[in-house]
């Protein structure tokens, strides 16, 4: 299969994931093109880039304590022209990014304006500070994504979430590593890249794109 992986990664979190799903791809034989979304005028304050998530916060904690939204405010910044800007040559297209709340703002523009989206089978990855929670984690960066993709005519047929244990905004971590251990009765080391836990999802990732499940 031709297979477009594409990603944006701005602390190189989601790049190294990027490496470990392209390696996974390529094992098996498969043609592989890389796209890495460049924004353009993002702000390189992490507190700006904070503020502008604020708006979509209390959908973010109704959707996580409450009931699960199915609408999500996602901002979104200018990228540079796509150096693959037509996807409908790729027989399965690729995307992950980090999660800031929802999806990072260069990635939601990325899946707004790529072409060639319609009919094609679409699959996710994403990098998060803490583990993949079920709502907080999964849902609220793969809400919008799917979203989005099923508004440009696509089908997302696999999603993988895994943990950086990387949080810009210092006090959060200890948060997740006591939530990690209530919720999931497992530590925030379980869900990072270099896992066991991490290789066999990203297994049963590519065996999705391949269709085997």
């Amino acid at each position: 299969m031709k297979i477009l992986l594409a990603y944006y990664s701005r602390k190189k979190h989601t790049q190294k994931l990027a490496e470990r799903i392209r390696d996974e791809i390529t094992t098996r034989g498969h043609e592989l093109a890389d796209e890495v979304v460049r924004p353009v005028n993002l702000p390189s304050n992490k507190y700006l880039l904070a503020l502008k998530c604020f708006p979509g916060i209390p959908r973010a904690l109704f959707s996580t304590f409450v009931r699960r939204l199915h609408d999500f405010y996602q901002y979104e910044v200018e990228i540079e022209p796509p150096e693959h800007p037509d996807l409908s040559r790729f027989d399965r297209i690729v995307i992950g990014g980090p999660k800031w709340l929802h999806l990072s703002f260069p990635l939601a523009k990325y899946l707004k304006k790529a072409e060639g989206l319609s009919g094609k089978k679409v699959a996710g990855f994403a990098t998060m500070a803490g583990p993949p929670f079920p709502v907080y984690g999964m849902h609220l960066y793969f809400g919008p994504f799917e979203n989005i993709v099923r508004s440009r005519g696509g089908e997302v047929i696999a999603r993988i979430g895994i943990s950086t244990g990387f949080q810009d905004y210092i006090i959060m971590m200890p948060l997740y590593r006591v939530i990690s251990r209530i919720w999931l009765g497992k530590p925030v080391s379980h869900f990072l890249l270099d896992s066991e836990w991490a290789q066999q999802e990203i297994t049963r990732f590519v065996d999705r794109i391949e269709g085997r499940e």
